[in-house]
């Protein structure tokens, strides 16, 4: 066995770039873009990248069957070059990674401190040498030579003796050493094929809503050019044509390429501005749900720590409509935020205690109220032009603490970021039907309904649609909301609540009693005396009138 099999190979990145073995051999590989890969190799998650992104950054103007060939080459040389360590580069079908035991990086022990007393014009460049002429690498290269001055020069006003690359408060050199909060992200694509001035203004204006749309939620941010962390990109290409404009939505895993989802709708040209047209409103809002989705599952496989990991797994969890799953709900989303202090984190939670009030949990309502209102109060500092955010401010302050007027002015503010926002339509439709407003308010509930798409609001939006639909006396309608949310979600309780007044107003006693019954197994202190209370969550019922009927009816 070689001496030094045991031994790590050691990766120079700071001034000129060389691999050497831990006797002093040259390993360096003689192609730049050989080396170019392996400083790409070490300022990623894990020291791993997939194919597809070294194609991307390296030949980015060549097909990707030539890019494929071309990176095939400069494997080749870098395992050469390594020669008796070339074990350490691994390649599979997808990704290729640096084996992290047979490799160190100066990056990971080097003092910046050492460096912070010297001119801007004397301070050491990253990876020096390594420049070649394909534009994704040189903005990438550009990127991380600037964040790697900028943490010398931050340290100039600090205390210098505790200071290592991988301690920085906000290290941005190297994603091996990034910060938990580092972000996953979404990209969104040009057209493939040219459709004219008017198709191209209609795929980048609908797709730059999608992506706002998305990133709105919490767990992902826009970004103009691929980054390290796990990441979506999504291609809009829309077609005109004489009586319509046919609109095709494509959502790709950012690194291996994979088509996770495709969308295609048919807008009617009606004369209407088309982003008022509900067929592409739908479209929109399912591809920002299945972005979520999509987005839950890629993070879930991958091994970085992120702070969109916790909150989307704390989404899951608040439509379970369980209170320990509320808790649980809640405490990811407090890591989420500590690692990367998002107002959109903080009105998540105060949102979700909306959700145990409903339930009639036996707690102190008045604490409960106090801290979803701060929660919301600094969401909204944080993130004041947020639609998502301000649509949950507005139904905390409209079901927690019944001030409909705010909760009106809130959803108001959040549809002016955000026409289609369907909690901002649902919210405001609540406000305006509490307020007295009740066509209103059942047409606005009804509209979202529409629009949303599958996700994890519809049942929330199922059941506030039967509340305007039960205060504009559209009870049938009510009625057949209120059976299809009992079907699909058992476990919600509020719309079962209601149920049991809208059949004995129907004259179905027996079905009335059967819901009641099964009310009692889960809520034993549930009766229709009980809804008649100010402190019960039910003030839609009690200004309607149907709380009239009383258990005995039962």
């Amino acid at each position: 066995m070689h001496q030094s099999d045991d031994m790590p190979v050691e990766i120079s990145a700071v001034g000129p770039f060389k691999v050497r073995s831990s006797d002093g051999a040259d390993l360096t590989p003689r192609g730049r873009k050989a080396s170019c890969i392996l400083a790409l190799l070490i300022l990623s998650p894990n020291f791993r990248r997939s194919r597809a992104a070294l194609q991307d950054k390296l030949w980015s103007d060549r097909a990707p069957e030539q890019g494929a060939s071309s990176l095939r080459q400069a494997l080749s040389d870098i395992r050469r070059s390594l020669g008796h360590y070339r074990d350490l580069l691994q390649a599979d079908l997808r990704t290729v990674s640096l084996d992290p035991e047979k490799i160190s990086v100066d990056l990971d022990s080097l003092d910046l401190s050492a460096y912070s007393d010297q001119a801007a014009s004397d301070l050491p460049v990253l990876f020096e040498g390594l420049d070649i002429k394909d534009p994704e690498f040189e903005n990438w290269l550009r990127d991380q030579r600037h964040n790697f001055e900028q943490q010398i020069l931050d340290l100039r006003d600090d205390e210098p003796d505790e200071v290592v690359v991988g301690t920085l408060p906000q290290p941005s050199v190297g994603s091996a050493r990034a910060p938990e909060n580092e972000r996953p992200w979404i990209r969104l694509l040009p057209q493939l094929v040219s459709t004219g001035d008017s198709g191209a203004f209609i795929s980048r204006m609908v797709g730059e809503t999608m992506v706002r749309g998305i990133a709105e939620c919490g767990a992902i941010e826009i970004s103009e050019q691929e980054r390290d962390a796990p990441g979506l990109e999504l291609r809009v290409e829309a077609m005109p044509m004489p009586q319509a404009t046919c609109v095709h939505v494509t959502l790709f895993e950012a690194h291996s390429k994979a088509q996770l989802w495709s969308g295609t709708q048919n807008i009617p040209l009606d004369g209407g501005f088309i982003l008022e047209s509900p067929n592409l409103q739908i479209l929109i809002n399912q591809t920002i749900n299945i972005a979520q989705m999509q987005l839950h599952d890629v993070l879930i496989n991958h091994p970085g720590s992120y702070s969109g990991t916790a909150a989307l797994a704390a989404f899951q969890k608040m439509y379970l409509f369980n209170h320990q799953e509320l808790l649980d709900a809640d405490k990811l989303l407090e890591q989420a935020y500590e690692r990367d202090p998002k107002g959109i984190f903080l009105a998540w939670r105060g949102y979700a205690k909306t959700f145990d009030m409903g339930d009639h949990r036996k707690s102190d309502a008045l604490a409960q109220k106090q801290e979803a209102e701060s929660l919301i109060r600094k969401a909204m500092e944080i993130e004041p032009q947020n639609s998502t955010v301000l649509a949950l401010a507005s139904y905390v302050y409209s079901f927690m603490m019944h001030e409909y007027e705010v909760g009106h002015e809130l959803a108001e503010r959040s549809l002016r970021y955000n026409p289609m926002n369907v909690l901002g339509l649902a919210f405001l439709g609540r406000a305006k039907s509490y307020l007295g407003k009740f066509e209103e308010g059942y047409q606005l509930a009804a509209k979202a309904r529409e629009i949303c798409g599958p996700g994890p609001h519809q049942h929330t939006l199922d059941f506030l649609c039967g509340i305007t639909a039960i205060l504009s006396n559209r009870y049938e309608e009510a009625l057949r909301l209120g059976e299809m949310n009992r079907a699909l979600a058992p476990d919600y309780r509020p719309p079962q609540r209601y149920l049991v007044p809208l059949y004995l107003q129907a004259g179905k006693q027996e079905k009335a009693r059967e819901v009641y019954d099964n009310l009692k197994k889960i809520e034993p202190d549930f009766s229709l005396q009980a809804m008649k209370e100010k402190s019960y969550p039910s003030a839609g019922l009690r200004a309607s009138g149907l709380l009239d009927h009383g258990d005995k009816d039962l």
